[in-house]
């Protein structure tokens, strides 16, 4: 799911997730079924980062994410004044634009690599704070920077990876049985493969 694993009192911030894939033996020495299997699984990636957006995204922004996701602690003068100018003090929220922007908009997606023989697809999800992105206070480790903003929104918990793990089987199942459909040679292939108990 991602190329790397930023970590956080020791808890991984985006995982990555690895999956065993058993295919009759005569389509793993066919070319085109390993085309087939490397373009449904970066299909998969792309729709199962959408989910992520529109799921698991606006979670960060409620009450109770600095406890699922770590969150670093505001303190009481943050939160003063974000109450009075929000009307709430949850941790991410600086305005109501700022969950606009990140639960409603993607910048990009970016999806590559090749899962062939022991290969790696590798997805990117790009997502703005609608206002510039500086850090101040580095040195106070009271301050909740913009870098530790990000780190919260990028954060996953072990509920989130099971979710995703789920998803990507059943988008990478749904998409690689639509491929191989589409294509005569390799349902015929893997028909006779089936059939053979291979």
């Amino acid at each position: 799911m991602a190329a790397t694993m930023k970590m956080q009192n020791g808890a991984p911030l985006i995982p990555r997730l690895y999956g065993y894939i058993e295919a009759p033996a005569p389509l793993l020495s066919s070319a085109r079924f390993k085309r087939i299997h490397n373009q449904a699984l970066k299909k998969a990636v792309r729709t199962v980062l959408r989910y992520h957006h529109r799921r698991r995204i606006p979670k960060h922004f409620r009450p109770d994410a600095k406890y699922k996701y770590d969150h670093k602690r505001r303190t009481g003068r943050t939160n003063k004044l974000k109450r009075i100018k929000t009307g709430q003090a949850i941790d991410l929220i600086k305005s109501s634009r700022t969950r606009q922007r990140m639960t409603r908009m993607i910048d990009n997606i970016r999806v590559g690599g090749s899962a062939a023989k022991h290969g790696s697809v590798v997805g990117r999800m790009t997502l703005s704070f609608p206002f510039p992105v500086r850090s101040r206070n580095e040195a106070d480790s009271r301050t909740v920077t913009m870098r530790d903003m990000m780190q919260e929104i990028e954060a996953w918990n072990i509920f989130d990876q099971e979710q995703a793990g789920k998803e990507l089987i059943e988008e990478y199942t749904k998409e690689l049985f639509a491929l191989l459909n589409s294509s005569p040679k390799m349902r015929k292939a893997y028909k006779a493969a089936m059939a053979a108990g291979a």
